[in-house]
């Protein structure tokens, strides 16, 4: 499997993990609400997930290494906002061998975005969607 669409797959897995474990274990929290001190963490099972909310979205630090960055944008949440794609890469680089630097990720968005894997956002540039996920919205009711 090329590099790039597993990175892209495994931060979108990361991404539906996350807010099924937020669901299910923080439903007291208002999803929309903008007070950024709302901040909890739970465990998995396995390994304990610190989150805090930001803006328009939540930011997750699990405790064997993966960081991932959601933003919502109005009631999607499949965008992948291309810098938190990096911080999400740079938690775990090993993964990715032939990515060596964030620099790199730029090159591996175009690629996606150069044979459809990827669509990008009309208004902001370091906005893409995977093909898939943008005809059919995953939409996440709180």
């Amino acid at each position: 499997m090329d590099v790039g669409v597993k990175l892209i797959n495994d931060y979108r897995d990361l991404v539906d993990y996350s807010l099924a474990l937020l669901k299910a274990n923080a439903p007291y929290f208002n999803y929309y609400e903008t007070d950024e001190s709302r901040r909890g963490s739970f465990t998995d099972g396995k390994r304990t997930i610190k989150f805090r909310f930001h803006g328009i979205g939540c930011y997750f630090e699990f405790s064997d290494g993966p960081v991932i960055d959601i933003d919502y944008a109005a009631d999607r949440y499949d965008r992948i906002d291309v810098w938190f794609l990096k911080d999400y890469w740079n938690s775990g680089k090993d993964k990715y061998p032939g990515i060596v630097s964030v620099d790199d990720i730029d090159v591996v968005i175009r690629y996606l975005l150069s044979i459809n894997f990827l669509i990008g956002d009309a208004e902001n540039e370091n906005i893409v969607y995977r093909k898939s996920e943008y005809q059919y919205p995953n939409e996440f009711a709180w």
